[in-house]
Order: C-alpha cells, then sequence, then structure tokens
C-alpha cells in the first residue's frame, strides 16, 4: 500500500527515497510515450523485492491530484502491477477500496470488445458506448456540470445505466480524468460508475493516463 498526507508519503515498502513530501516533483518524473511515473517508487518496490500481484492500493490525501496518483500507479505498472484500488472513507465511518486498471497512452483504444468511455472535462463528463474505436452509442454525450459547478454525479449514473440498456455487453469502463482532479473527486466518480461493492456494472474499470 501507498500511504500519506500533505507531509509526505509511506509505504508497506518502505519510505520512498527522494520523495519527501506528497506533491510529486519534475525531478524525479520520468516519461516514455505511454506516460509519466514516480522514478523513486519504483526504485521502492524494485529494492523491497514487492511482488506483482499484490493490488497496490492508495490511501491519500483527498487533495493529491490525480495526474499525481496515476503517475505513482504507472510507476507500479512499471514493476509489473495490474491490480490497484484506491482507499476511501465510507460515511458510516469504515474504510473500502475501488479498484481500477491503469490505460497507459499506447495502448491503442481500438479494442474488439465493446466497452464505455467516460471523459472528465472542463464542462462535464462525456459519456459514450464505443467498439472498435467508434463511438456506437446514440443520445446525448455530454452530462454537463450543475448550475454551481459540482459535477453531476446522479446525471452520470442514469446516463450510464441508459448506456447499459442497450449495450450491456460492455465489461469495461476506460475515464479519462482530468489531471488536476482532486483524488477526492475521483473517488466520488469511481464510486458512482461502480455503482456498488457487491454487483459492480462495470467488471473492468480503468484509469487512463493523462
Amino acid at each position: 500500500f501507498v500511504a500519506g498526507g500533505p507531509e509526505g508519503l509511506s509505504t508497506s515498502a518502505g519510505p520512498i527515497h527522494g520523495m519527501p513530501r506528497t506533491e510529486v516533483g519534475r525531478n524525479i518524473v520520468k516519461a516514455d510515450g505511454e506516460g509519466e511515473w514516480v522514478e523513486p517508487f519504483v526504485a521502492t518496490l524494485e529494492r523491497e523485492k514487492v511482488e506483482p500481484t499484490q493490488t497496490l492500493s492508495f490511501a491519500v490525501d483527498v487533495t493529491m491530484t490525480t495526474g499525481d496518483l496515476l503517475r505513482l500507479a504507472y510507476a507500479g505498472l512499471k514493476h509489473g502491477h495490474q491490480k490497484f484500488a484506491l482507499v476511501v472513507a465510507r460515511p458510516e465511518g469504515t474504510l473500502g477500496s475501488l479498484p481500477f486498471g491503469i490505460q497507459p497512452k499506447g495502448v491503442p483504444a481500438m479494442l474488439a470488445e465493446p466497452q464505455v468511455v467516460v471523459r472528465i472535462g472542463q464542462r462535464g463528463f462525456l459519456v459514450t458506448a464505443e467498439k472498435g474505436g467508434e463511438v456506437v452509442s446514440e443520445g446525448d454525450r455530454l452530462v454537463p456540470r450543475r448550475a454551481n459547478g459540482d459535477p453531476d454525479l446522479k446525471g452520470l449514473s442514469e446516463r450510464l445505466a441508459e448506456l447499459l440498456v442497450d449495450h450491456g455487453d460492455s465489461r469495461r469502463v476506460v475515464i479519462h480524468p482530468l489531471g488536476e482532479l482532486p483524488t477526492g473527486q475521483l473517488a466520488e466518480v469511481l464510486a458512482t460508475i461502480r455503482g456498488g461493492d457487491q454487483s459492480p456494472r462495470f467488471p473492468d474499470m480503468r484509469l487512463a493516463l493523462p
């Protein structure tokens, strides 16, 4: 796991040397054609010989940006991890987790399997059903923000329910988040898309690298 607040991070594999605080400095970030990752975190996972079959869970401050969260997650992917989770606090005071995978930039979106795509933008959520890289859904694609600027999570849930009526074979959802989105808001979006722990809408929920 990776846990921490604004003052810094700790991991079950030991400290991340070279990363004294939650904010990811550009001097510790590396990039390739697929995305960006935190190099000291890769070094930590390799040094401690962390088994990559384990789920890499993140319990981070709600103010951490989604971009920095994905840089940590992509570091895990570099180490071989395929399963990730965002730890969240439930209203009743217990902890839960929102499982997700990573969709690197270099992975073609033109997959044969049908999928739902949610793009988080300044205007709201752009929600479509796609297959082979083509949009196959009809109706309004945009779920606009509320009048006060907040994301319309209820509208998002209703749009997803509508899509699954006609595209119920979509087992995967790919979410394209804004890099500056706080992880607290990201958690709300993921929980809305997932729909429930017992019977999630999509068995395969992935975050696309920005």
